[in-house]
């Protein structure tokens, strides 16, 4: 089954929509015969005023499957699939997921503590001026991170809607159409982002809003595993009790791990000693254990 976020959803019911609009060989036959045939009702709204209103509420019954599927028939085929991400080693740290942080500079300090966080999740978060190479153009790094960057996420204060810049990295990332997340600090986006809602971290630490952006990322199907190895690891490196615990407690949400994770669990488990056997992770993780049926490792 597919899944799509509500963003790629609103993308793609006004793409089908505008189509239908734009070519004038799609008549009002031709589009009830569509919409019957992905299992929505027909549109049969007498008052020509409200016709297109009608289609758009008949377009919201299709399926996601049905829907990727009506827009590759319409050839939109550039708003089904994300742009492949160019490579671009030096501004990114090899094997981690490639996440750009767009900002102002009045939340700078805020943002660098979450891309720090992102770490301990297997994430690079790009943060301007901080992740960016010393003696080498700006502008152009930025727009490097945006080419080679696999998921956005802007932390929308008001400087945020009104800055140019970042302005101009939203519309980067609909222009490659990223998998997009916002986070809002005491402000709603502007533009196509405001139609849906956003989780709020006015009052979240950076290590909340890293584990609100992983948790998204995690839903994408081909970054799960990514994340979750990306925990394990960290967990092994934990350097106390309270670290341990608390990566402990973000491996028992994410719920699912591969045969060979376990082993890296239970390996992690067996030799970090701030985890094993009288610490807090110990006590977090034999539930966990017990849920799956497994033996905790001794």
């Amino acid at each position: 089954m597919v899944e799509l976020s509500r963003l790629k959803r609103v993308k793609l019911l006004s793409g089908v929509l505008d189509a239908f609009k734009a070519d004038p060989q799609w008549t009002n036959d031709k589009i009830n015969l569509v919409l019957t045939e992905y299992g929505a009702d027909g549109a049969f709204e007498e008052n020509p005023s409200y016709y297109w209103d009608s289609v758009t509420n008949s377009l919201r019954q299709i399926s996601s499957e049905g829907l990727l599927e009506l827009a590759d028939f319409l050839g939109l085929a550039s708003q089904t699939k994300p742009n492949p991400p160019l490579q671009s080693p030096s501004l990114w740290e090899p094997d981690l997921i490639r996440v750009f942080l767009s900002h102002s500079a009045h939340h700078k300090k805020y943002v660098a503590e979450i891309s720090v966080q992102l770490r301990h999740w297997g994430i690079h978060g790009f943060v301007a001026h901080e992740t960016m190479t010393v003696a080498v153009a700006w502008q152009g790094q930025i727009e490097a991170a945006l080419q080679s960057c696999e998921f956005f996420v802007g932390l929308v204060h008001t400087d945020f809607n009104n800055s140019p810049w970042c302005n101009q990295e939203v519309g980067w990332a609909y222009g490659r159409n990223l998998p997009m997340y916002f986070l809002r600090i005491g402000s709603d986006p502007q533009g196509f982002p405001a139609s849906l809602q956003w989780p709020s971290v006015s009052r979240s630490s950076a290590e909340e809003a890293a584990k609100s952006i992983a948790f998204w990322v995690a839903k994408s199907p081909e970054h799960t595993n990514l994340i979750t190895s990306g925990l394990i690891r960290a967990l092994s490196k934990a350097r106390s009790y309270i670290a341990a615990n608390r990566i402990a407690i973000d491996i028992v949400e994410i719920d699912h791990l591969t045969p060979e994770q376990w082993k890296q669990l239970d390996q992690s488990i067996m030799t970090n000693d701030q985890i094993y056997p009288s610490h807090i992770a110990w006590e977090t993780l034999i539930p966990f254990y017990d849920k799956h049926h497994r033996a905790m490792p001794l």
